[in-house]
This record gives C-alpha cells, structure tokens and sequence, in this order.
C-alpha cells in the first residue's frame, strides 16, 4: 500500500459538506470491493459495468482503490497498459469526497503506473460535458488529440486525450577517441 499526502480542499461554498481527507492510501482491489464498486459506477455512469465486469476488470487490469487514513474508501481508478500504450478506462469518485484531491492523487498513481510498466503514452476517452474531469486531466498533463462524435449518446461527445510522460534519457556509454 503507498500513500499520498492531498491537500486540503479549496474553501467555497460547498466546503462544510465535504470531508477533507489529510491522506490518500492506494491498494489493489478486492474482490470484497466489488459491490460498491458496481454501485458507484452505477451511480456515475449512464452505462455502468455488471460486477461480473467489474471483476474481470480486477484481473485483468490494474484497478486500485484509493482509501482515507482509516481504510474506508474514497475513489477507484480502472487502468490498462499494452504494450507501450496505456489506458485510464475507469476513475470514480465518491461523490463526498469530490473537490478534495482524490481524482488527481488516483490519476496520478495511475500514471506512475503506467510509466512503471512502460507506457510511453496513457490515452483516455472523456465527455465533452464533464467539464470537471476535462480540466483534471489537463491540469496533469493530458492533451486533446481527437473527438469520437456521439460516443456517448446523441450529442455527447468524447474527447479523445494522451498524456505523454517526459522521456527520460540516459547519457551515452560509447567513448570517443579524438
């Protein structure tokens, strides 16, 4: 398990309903995790996996939970990566906990995954109409790169982003004589 310290959540007026959490574990999901994992995606979404998907997810992927100090959870994020390519398929939020730094702490665990396991580029696929996750994923680095038109549904289109994380570069071993 890893943690991360999030920062407190920016002061509007709003912020007395949400729960401010000082730090952010992240573990692999359970299949104890299952179920409100479902539910959340059931409630975020307008076409939620099944459990059963939700499990196949769980071994095929690297789906993480992120959790607060006393292990109640706070978000999930669903990755893949194929080769050098990765994919962020899922990212859901509790919603009392939105606005406090949980979405970016699992997509940024979800990226230094991705770049642990070789990714050279993470795409995703996001709603034109989510204007919120549009701006976290710019605020971390993902840029717009394409449009599926109506992807999800008639008028709702998704924005198809890449992040490219910076290559690092190793000094060259071969001497030279001059």
């Amino acid at each position: 398990m890893s943690r991360v310290t999030v920062p407190n959540p920016l002061v509007d007026r709003h912020a007395d309903q949400r729960s401010t959490i000082d730090s952010i574990a992240f573990r692999k999901a359970r299949l104890a995790d299952v179920a409100w994992i479902a539910a959340w995606d059931r409630a975020e979404w307008a076409h939620p996996w099944s459990q059963s998907s939700w499990v196949d997810e769980m071994e095929r992927h690297h789906v993480v939970v992120a959790s607060d100090g006393s292990d109640h959870p706070v978000g999930v994020i669903d990755m893949e990566v194929v080769f050098d390519t990765a994919e962020l398929l899922r990212v859901i939020v509790d919603p009392c906990h939105r606005g406090t730094g949980v979405g970016r702490a699992l997509v940024r665990h979800g990226l230094d995954w991705a770049v642990a396991q070789g990714a050279r580029e993470v795409f995703l696929e996001v709603s034109d109409r989510n204007r919120v996750a549009r701006r976290l994923y710019d605020s971390v680095g993902f840029t717009r790169v394409g449009v599926r038109r109506d992807y999800y549904g008639p008028g709702d289109d998704a924005s198809i982003m890449v992040f490219s994380p910076p290559q690092t570069t190793t000094p060259s071993t071969r001497s030279c004589d001059v």
